[in-house]
């Protein structure tokens, strides 16, 4: 019995393990969440995080870190200053949104 409880454990999390938001493009229907990010003006962005209910908020904030950094760097800037972070609409209903504007730096 203990083998076939363990069997069942097992089998829930290797299913729920690859349910979680990748770090990636949100692309749209049938995307398992990711980035959205739209400059605004000089070094300036606007960025929104879509989180599926598998991934953690935590995640969530190291995946847009890694985007900022990514944005600004390939521009030649070495840092970012944090201008707003807000909840936002999502896309789907089953998702999380998070929007932010940051500001590249010199």
């Amino acid at each position: 019995m203990k083998f076939m409880f363990n069997l069942a454990a097992i089998f829930i999390f290797t299913a729920f393990a690859g349910c979680s938001t990748p770090y990636q493009e949100y692309t749209g229907i049938f995307s398992r969440g990711g980035y959205v990010d739209m400059r605004v003006g000089e070094g300036k962005y606007v960025l929104y995080m879509y989180l599926n209910s598998f991934t953690s908020d935590k995640t969530g904030d190291e995946y847009l870190t890694r985007r900022v950094s990514e944005l600004c760097s390939r521009e030649g800037y070495v840092g970012a200053k944090l201008l707003s972070e807000s909840h936002a609409t999502p896309p789907d209903p089953n998702f999380k949104a998070k929007k932010i504007e940051i500001q590249c730096l010199k």
